[in-house]
């Protein structure tokens, strides 16, 4: 692939549809807590989880990390897999509450597998969580961005997240705003257009540098 090819279609995504602003949250903990309640649910679902955590605990860690299990499972129940999430999010606020500060001045790969040592957290959490609450420059390759980059013609459909993150990082610059962006908008241009099953290439931005315009995998 080209130099700057990823890149230009990032800003193209961009021009289509517009600043995304991710990620929502009032503070990094908050944003971290989302990161893990979203695991193999949808936003709508992680954000009542939320809603429930903030109105219990406004987001203190160590009041979320103190919080009996049962008490955490209730809370998160609306996110799916609540046994599975509550005893990760303990491990993840406690962690929090003892380190966050420091933590600060880790450096990026140091942080990335210190978090990637919690409960629960795997590679893209841990990512997103670096993007979005740390500010440090990330490339998230979920199965989105997997998706769009074999139906784009730049992997084979069985590259690894680590191959395709490795990618993302040679194409694109270290600028947070950008990385940030880019994780948004390629979910939010999969979500719309190029789905599993059904892609809708009609009127995708994309379709004419797309290797594989409407084909379904």
């Amino acid at each position: 692939m080209c130099t700057g090819t990823l890149e230009r279609a990032v800003r193209r995504l961009s021009r289509v549809h517009g600043p995304q602003h991710w990620w929502p949250a009032g503070s990094p903990f908050e944003m971290a807590v989302g990161a893990l309640l979203v695991q193999h649910t949808s936003w709508r679902n992680a954000e009542l989880a939320l809603e429930n955590l903030r109105g219990a605990t406004a987001f203190d860690a160590v009041s979320v990390g103190h919080l009996s299990i049962g008490n955490l499972e209730a809370l998160v129940r609306p996110s799916g897999t609540f046994r599975v999430k509550a005893r990760r999010l303990q491990a993840l606020a406690l962690w929090w509450a003892c380190e966050f500060e420091s933590a600060t001045a880790v450096p990026t790969r140091d942080l990335r597998a210190t978090l990637r040592a919690l409960h629960g957290i795997g590679p893209e959490t841990a990512d997103c969580v670096l993007l979005y609450a740390f500010s440090r420059p990330m490339f998230i390759a979920d199965a989105y961005a997997r998706r769009w980059f074999y139906r784009m013609g730049l992997t084979k459909p069985d590259t690894t997240y680590a191959a395709v993150q490795h990618l993302g990082h040679a194409q694109l610059p270290d600028d947070i705003g950008l990385l940030q962006e880019a994780h948004a908008l390629i979910v939010v241009h999969n979500q719309r257009h190029c789905v599993a099953r059904h892609p809708n290439c009609e009127d995708c931005t994309l379709s004419d540098t797309c290797a594989r315009v409407g084909l379904a995998v």
